[in-house]
């Protein structure tokens, strides 16, 4: 899960560090890596919510 998310975080990085304004044709090549940052983001949020619940039910 870290590594997709940093791999994502990377091509994003590198489309957005062109330094030109980005055309409507261009979202794909921006949309995919943030939907894995932002999924992996979201899986590591489930994660520790599911750690914290069952931390709280074994006392």
């Amino acid at each position: 899960m870290e590594q997709a998310a940093s791999q994502a975080a990377k091509e994003l990085g590198a489309v957005l560090s062109i330094g030109v304004l980005l055309e409507p044709s261009d979202l794909p090549i921006v949309q995919r890596p943030l939907d894995e940052v932002i999924q992996a983001i979201n899986a590591a949020i489930a994660a520790c919510e599911q750690r914290e619940r069952n931390e709280h039910t074994e006392l």
